[in-house]
């Protein structure tokens, strides 16, 4: 389509029909300010305009298309011509609209990106994993003394075995918070993580103290290790031991 030619076309049946651009723009529910830029060629009316042009201007949708008033032998010839016209500019609008609504999506999904990546730069999830090599265990004024570089809660259970006493220790992290990375992990917690941080005593009573002390780590549940303790189990005692890391031994006194 000839959109120069079109323009001209409507101010020419505009005035054939003794209208101002004002009167067909209030015939056609729009302002003159574009009927002017259709005359001018800048751009084209809507496609859901079209029949009401035409019936304003009394010319044919083959007419408009064209630009012109046609003899009937050239009706044939430009309506083909203008259907593929329309098809194409059709075609192009839809794909226009598919690509906008693309860059409208990339926008989005590169906008929450943005902001999920900020957040995460922001603040941070503190949240220590326990490595049995960061407790230090001694054996100070009848107690055990536990010390680990990392906040949490040691658990243990304690009892005499044999000719043994024996304390099986496991780690229950007590911070998990969402800090600001502004603020600096000492301030927030009264903390050191450069220094040895937190202490647990294990008392250890009269009847150990001249026995071989002994400490391990272990992932099992200590309530179990306990109740086989108490059910006089060896075989699984020793099943517990064995899957256990020894952290600490002190000879018989």
């Amino acid at each position: 389509m000839n959109q120069e030619k079109i323009g001209k076309f409507i101010a020419e049946r505009r005035k054939e029909c003794n209208l101002t651009q004002e009167e067909l723009a209030e015939k056609l529910n729009v302002n003159s300010r574009s009927i002017s830029r259709w005359e001018n060629g800048k751009c084209m009316p809507d496609m859901s305009m079209y029949n009401s042009i035409c019936e304003v201007l009394g010319i044919s949708i083959n007419e408009f298309l064209s630009g012109e008033k046609l003899k009937k032998d050239e009706y044939q010839d430009k309506f083909e011509k203008n259907m593929i016209d329309v098809v194409g500019t059709v075609e192009l609008k839809n794909k226009t609209i598919r690509i906008f609504n693309l860059v409208i999506l990339f926008v989005a999904v590169f906008l929450i990106s943005v902001i999920v990546f900020n957040f995460l730069l922001n603040y941070v999830y503190i949240k220590q994993n326990y490595d049995k090599r960061t407790m230090n265990v001694s054996f100070e004024n009848h107690s055990l003394k536990l010390t680990t570089p990392v906040l949490g809660n040691t658990k243990y259970v304690y009892f005499e075995y044999e000719n043994e006493c024996l304390a099986f220790v496991t780690y229950y992290e007590n911070l998990g918070t969402i800090i600001n990375r502004s603020e600096k992990f000492d301030e927030f917690t009264g903390y050191d993580l450069s220094e040895n941080t937190y202490t647990n005593d294990l008392y250890v009573s009269d009847s150990c103290l001249k026995k071989r002390k002994k400490v391990y780590y272990t992932k099992q549940s200590l309530s179990h290790i306990n109740k086989i303790y108490k059910s006089n189990d060896i075989t699984k005692l020793d099943k517990v031991i064995n899957k256990s890391n020894l952290l600490y031994e002190t000879k018989v006194s």
